[in-house]
């Protein structure tokens, strides 16, 4: 405004020149100090800019890992899910009753100051006593497998013996035929009818 005035006036005098001079360095730092402005708002606008985008960085990373412990939990909750609805084979086991169990089962199975207060561990003694009682019967049915193999080995040698006997007999029998008839004693026919 000041410099529309000035230019409307052609003449000027030299205490208007010096205030015009005066005016022109106050305008010029004016216009320096407004470039230094405008240089500091950049740079700080700069700075901010920086500043909010590590900022968002961080933020972004930490959303990220809530994100993935999120997804984690939920993964862990269906599987503690599929595992509470988990229908296992031990729960179809019969087992011996409780009371039966601590009866016959030795206490160093049994434990009874453990097993009576915690069914899990119960289970498993009662497990423990169920395989000492299927290897016990896995031994006796090998021996006994073994003695039924030796009789049955036993049974086919006097077997064969006999059969080995069988024609020796037949011929001795043949030889005693002139002496029955000699004696008259009819011993084949009374053979005979035996088997009849």
């Amino acid at each position: 405004e000041r410099v529309k005035e000035l230019k409307s006036h052609p003449k000027t005098t030299s205490d208007e020149e010096r205030s015009i001079t005066a005016e022109h360095k106050s305008g010029l730092l004016l216009f320096a100090k407004l470039r230094k402005l405008n240089r500091l708002s950049n740079l700080y606008c700069k700075d901010v800019r920086e500043k909010t985008h590590e900022r968002k960085l961080g933020v972004d990373e930490l959303h990220l890992q809530l994100q993935n412990l999120h997804y984690e939990a939920m993964h862990l909750q269906k599987e503690i899910t599929n595992c509470l609805e988990f229908k296992s084979k031990h729960e179809d086991i019969e087992l011996i009753s409780d009371d039966d169990f601590f009866d016959f089962a030795p206490e160093s199975i049994s434990r009874p100051d453990v097993t009576k207060t915690d069914s899990h561990k119960l289970m498993l003694a009662q497990l423990e006593w169920e395989l000492e009682q299927r290897k016990q019967l896995a031994s006796q049915l090998s021996s006994l497998e073994k003695s039924i193999k030796e009789k049955q080995e036993q049974k086919q040698k006097l077997e064969d013996k006999l059969s080995s006997l069988q024609p020796s007999l037949e011929r001795l029998r043949a030889a005693t035929v002139p002496l029955q008839e000699f004696f008259q004693m009819p011993l084949d026919w009374e053979r005979e009818q035996y088997q009849l």
